[in-house]
């Protein structure tokens, strides 16, 4: 899986390869309030926050929102999504522009290809799946691997065993 926060860190190798069944993209930012406040209230419970600094509990879950809350935390929301398409740009560069990973609309994308969705990855024969190659053309090994095949070596020859420490 890259998706979300996983594609950015992803975006930077050389080549991405995945699966089938792979999930990819969601290129994008979401952030949860959660207004318990009537629910509390129909409890019988009045929450007191005590609290230095105006903005200190700005979207805390006892109240609504308030507009210049929630217009503070959309912005928050704006800039972090910016960044976020920056790095993926920077990363994948011609292969993923930023408008083309703005363009995606966060959408996740299963078994994406070379030519279609915003991972522009490659799905391989399974004997390569799941491997991502970083900038010097160094592969990482299948984090399963250990997991599944303890005696098996990874792609630098050496037992995957040191995955269990």
């Amino acid at each position: 899986m890259a998706a979300s926060a996983g594609y950015a860190i992803v975006s930077g190798a050389t080549e991405i390869v995945t699966t089938p069944s792979a999930v990819s993209g969601s290129i994008g930012v979401v952030l949860l309030h959660a207004d318990i406040s009537k629910a509390l209230s129909e409890e019988g419970v009045k929450p007191t926050l005590i609290f230095s600094g105006r903005h200190k509990v700005d979207g805390n879950p006892f109240e609504p929102l308030s507009d210049d809350v929630r217009a503070g935390l959309q912005a928050e929301v704006d800039s972090l999504y910016e960044q976020f398409l920056k790095t993926v740009a920077a990363g994948r560069g011609d292969r993923l522009t930023e408008e083309m990973a703005r363009a995606t609309e966060a959408r996740t994308f299963f078994g994406t290809t070379e030519k279609s969705g915003p991972g522009r990855c490659q799905t391989r024969s399974r004997g390569s799946c799941g491997h991502v190659r970083i900038g010097s053309g160094r592969t990482l090994p299948r984090p399963w691997r250990a997991l599944n095949r303890p005696n098996e070596r990874n792609s630098d020859g050496q037992s995957d065993q040191r995955a269990r420490r």
